[in-house]
């Protein structure tokens, strides 16, 4: 079966360059701000969310820390963003984000390595 992973950000360049590297391996859902990325995420929890922090309407930090609310540390979340700074991480990762990223350091390799660490360690 394959895992489904939803993508969360308001770029849709960003979103797209996603899709290409992993759709091979994963389904695949968006969602373009937090509060639709909360939502698609209660109604079909996904092995795994991919999420930005600035984002038009609700942000990256609201919704993690709505998600943590209702899901506790059930889905592993991976925090993304173009403006991160040490304080973004630390926050971020406080708030309970599984992983941080800056998208300026982002590759394919490290995407997937991160999503396979991240989805076998909500199973253990």
């Amino acid at each position: 079966m394959t895992s489904r992973i939803l993508i969360v950000d308001d770029d849709e360049q960003d979103r797209a360059l996603y899709q290409a590297w992993l759709s091979d391996e994963y389904e695949i859902t968006e969602a373009t701000n937090g509060e639709d990325g909360v939502r698609k995420c209660l109604e079909t929890p996904p092995a795994c969310v991919i999420m930005d922090f600035m984002m038009s309407g609700s942000d990256g930090f609201h919704a993690l820390i709505e998600l943590r609310k209702m899901l506790n540390s059930e889905v592993p979340i991976i925090f993304t963003t173009d403006y991160g700074n040490k304080e973004v991480e630390e926050d971020a990762l406080a708030l309970g984000a599984t992983a941080y990223i800056p998208k300026s350091e982002l590759s394919s390799t490290q995407l997937k390595e991160t999503l396979i660490n991240a989805i076998e360690a909500a199973q253990l």
